[in-house]
């Protein structure tokens, strides 16, 4: 009798088989069953009323509403990032899960769309530390149903990110000034560019 041998998960593949597990979930949603078409507008008739909450409520309360969602207890999370990043990944599992044609009329609640939206925030939470994890930026422990990130170098990592931070606020500023400057000259009227 051949014993099998005990094959232990690297922890690159540990963490893709995390990824695999997490991207088989969110393909299950009752959304993906609409075809993309549908989907889609499921998904933003049901985020214009939570748009009209985040309008008409308070920062805090449209806070804690985001935290509950995303089930996390960041002390901070941009009601903008939220909707963009999550609305990123809703299209692009729309576009992977959903078919083209599908005759299936399911009612999605606009709970459910929250929710889904909650999962694809922490989704692109999830993406980028995995993104960096396969750079060997970071490395990563489970716990349970936890992942913990850590840097491998954070004084490197830290030093890139401002860096990478000042470089784009300069090419931001540059940017807004050519635009000012070309609205101005169309008006008529001089800029002083030198920033003063």
């Amino acid at each position: 009798m051949i014993e099998k041998e005990s094959y232990v998960l690297n922890e690159f593949e540990q963490i893709y088989n995390i990824k695999m597990e997490i991207d088989q979930n969110i393909s299950k949603h009752r959304l993906f069953l609409l075809s993309k078409e549908d989907a889609i507008n499921t998904v933003f008739e049901k985020l214009g009323v939570l748009f009209r909450l985040i309008l008409s409520a308070s920062h805090n309360n449209v806070m804690e509403y985001i935290k509950e969602k995303v089930k996390t207890n960041s002390v901070n999370i941009s009601e903008i990032d939220f909707i963009q990043e999550s609305l990123k990944w809703i299209c692009r599992w729309s576009s992977k899960y959903c078919a083209e044609q599908s005759e299936n009329k399911v009612k999605i609640s606009a709970e459910e769309i929250y929710e889904l939206m909650g999962m694809a925030y922490s989704y692109e939470q999830f993406y980028r530390m995995w993104q960096l994890h396969n750079k060997q930026i970071v490395k990563f422990r489970q716990f349970g149903n936890k992942l913990e990130f850590t840097y491998c170098n954070e004084e490197t990592y830290m030093v890139h990110v401002a860096y990478d931070t000042y470089i784009r606020k300069q090419d931001e500023y540059k940017e807004l000034q050519n635009v000012l400057a070309s609205s101005c000259k169309k008006k008529g009227f001089g800029i002083d560019r030198t920033g003063t």
